[in-house]
């Protein structure tokens, strides 16, 4: 029976220690496989905590017919130098994003960020700006850097002040919010696959799409004369959007 409700954690990157450095032997995982064999027996939602995977593996999600084209990436930054101080793989998250949405139609992109971090320059901040500005995420949270004793951040210099912190996070997610608007409002006037999550007494159906996680992300609301149950998959017309909810008929 088709549902959505399950979500697969995939980590294609090497095991990194707190210090950085990779581990000497990485287990070696072959993922699209997995991902095949577990795609077959029930809908799934994907969750994808690496920052970093190959074209096979992209294919295989966009393939998969079973798989949800949801993919949840914590960026935490963009800007190279931060990366690196925060010993992450330095790489071109641009082209990444935009090679994700080549290959996987329709894909929907959460991600989270980090602002704040020991040395972070206006510039680098800037860069973050324009970098969420331009690939217009589906989803992002944001949040500030937190010192905690014996980490290797802790004695980073210079640490950044909290009002400065608040700031850029409260810029981020006000950009965020106007970009929400937009990527719902695309969804208007259109079909889009939904699962029921609740019906209550009253008549209302509340429900999320193939964009929305359970419990972080936005809903569907949705009026219908058919009989529906909770887990029950179907195609909505959207009629209305907001910043973070839809509204549609069945």
């Amino acid at each position: 029976e088709s549902d959505f409700n399950g979500i697969i954690d995939l980590v294609t990157m090497k095991a990194y220690h707190y210090d950085g450095k990779p581990e000497e032997e990485p287990t070696e995982i072959e993922i699209p496989e997995d991902l095949k064999a577990i795609a077959e027996e029930k809908r799934t939602a994907m969750i994808e905590d690496a920052a970093e995977f190959d074209e096979e593996l992209m294919e295989a999600i966009n393939n998969l017919d079973n798989v949800v084209k949801y993919i949840d990436i914590p960026l935490q930054h963009s800007h190279i130098d931060v990366l690196k101080r925060m010993k992450r793989p330095a790489i071109d998250y641009r082209k990444f994003i935009k090679k994700l949405r080549q290959k996987i139609k329709n894909v929907a992109i959460r991600t989270t960020f980090i602002v704040g971090y020991p040395g972070e320059t206006e510039e680098e901040y800037q860069d973050l700006y324009n970098f969420i500005q331009e690939m217009k995420f589906d989803k992002v949270g944001v949040f500030e850097y937190s010192r905690e004793k014996n980490t290797y951040a802790y004695s980073l210099k210079p640490q950044i002040k909290a009002a400065i912190k608040k700031r850029r996070k409260n810029a981020l997610m006000k950009l965020q919010k106007e970009i929400s608007k937009e990527v719902n409002k695309n969804c208007q006037n259109k079909t889009i696959q939904c699962i029921i999550e609740e019906i209550h007494s009253n008549g209302d159906i509340v429900a999320r799409s193939y964009k929305d996680a359970p419990e972080v992300d936005g809903l569907v609301y949705i009026k219908s004369d058919e009989y529906l149950t909770p887990g029950d998959i179907v195609d909505v017309k959207i009629t209305k959007t907001t910043c973070y909810d839809m509204y549609g008929i069945v």
